[in-house]
């Protein structure tokens, strides 16, 4: 972006950020498909390692363009979904905890 006046600059991280709103359905469906996976998996721990990987990646993107509360929930996500791996995936408390998160993120998902 060297040599770019300040107007384009604002247009680029506009459309980015739009970019980034169109993905959030998608993003949301893959939450929720690694969460179905990890209920239904023998091995539980790949899928909660997918959900742990899509909430850090919430926490860190969404803030970049400024929706904190999705960013909070996407650290939440990230938290849940690793301690439920701790856990074993067999603590209800855990498992409570990744529900609450994947809903804290599903109500925190912005609108364009």
């Amino acid at each position: 972006m060297i040599g770019r006046s300040r107007a384009e600059l604002a247009q680029f991280i506009e459309a980015q950020r739009l970019d980034y709103l169109r993905g959030l359905p998608e993003r949301m469906g893959q939450i929720d498909a690694s969460w179905a996976a990890a209920l239904e998996a023998s091995d539980f721990r790949e899928p909660l390692r997918v959900l742990e990987r899509l909430g850090h990646g919430l926490h860190g993107t969404a803030g970049t363009f400024g929706f904190h509360a999705l960013s909070a929930a996407g650290h939440e996500l990230e938290g849940a979904a690793e301690a439920l791996a701790q856990a074993g995936g067999d603590a209800d408390g855990a498992r409570r905890r990744v529900v609450a998160a994947i809903e804290q993120v599903r109500r925190s998902l912005p609108t364009a």
